[in-house]
């Protein structure tokens, strides 16, 4: 075999390798979806059975869709438009647990939406600026999402209006 060949061989198992690592990181997203989400969503939901059936109605299909979404292994990636979808279906559940307490907002460049994206990628962020900006803090709380178009390159933002973290925080966060 010439060297030619054998990097190409190693080129291939180098692909094969970053393609389960890539399945393996996916997978963990997946058994991420917090038991602590799906006991506060079905108890904001039971909480409209009484006082509003329809929405509790509509509230446990959201539900459903979500999970569904959550745990489907057919595919890797998205477009940036369905995981979004599927973010509102998280963020509906959300608001009927906080009700008034949780105003969301999209923006999002249409130019950007049919960027593709690992299936659960964006749920994790908005998940933890619901936990750490809302589920914590009194009072009317914000989440935001941006997408931004910048040329070759898609910037997504998520964002709360909580307090935040220090500079050694967010430095001991990342480490």
């Amino acid at each position: 075999m010439c060297s030619s060949d054998l990097a190409q061989v190693e080129l291939s198992v180098v692909a094969d390798q970053e393609e389960r690592l890539t399945r393996a990181e996916l997978h963990a997203l997946r058994a991420r979806i917090s038991p602590h989400f799906v006991y506060n969503s079905l108890a904001a939901i039971a909480s409209y059975i009484h006082s509003n059936p329809e929405q509790a109605r509509e509230l446990l299909a959201e539900f459903a869709e979500f999970t569904r979404y959550s745990f489907r292994r057919e595919r890797t990636y998205v477009t940036l438009a369905e995981e979004l979808h599927y973010v509102q279906k998280y963020l509906r559940l959300e608001q009927a647990r906080f009700r008034d307490r949780l105003t969301v907002r999209v923006q999002v460049d249409p130019d950007v939406l049919q960027t593709v994206v690992p299936v659960l990628s964006l749920q994790p962020l908005v998940e933890n600026a619901v936990k750490h900006g809302v589920e914590t803090r009194s009072g009317q709380r914000t989440v935001e999402i941006i997408g931004l178009d910048r040329d070759v390159d898609v910037e997504i933002r998520v964002r709360d209006d909580g307090i935040g973290m220090s500079a050694s925080e967010a430095a001991l966060a990342l480490s």
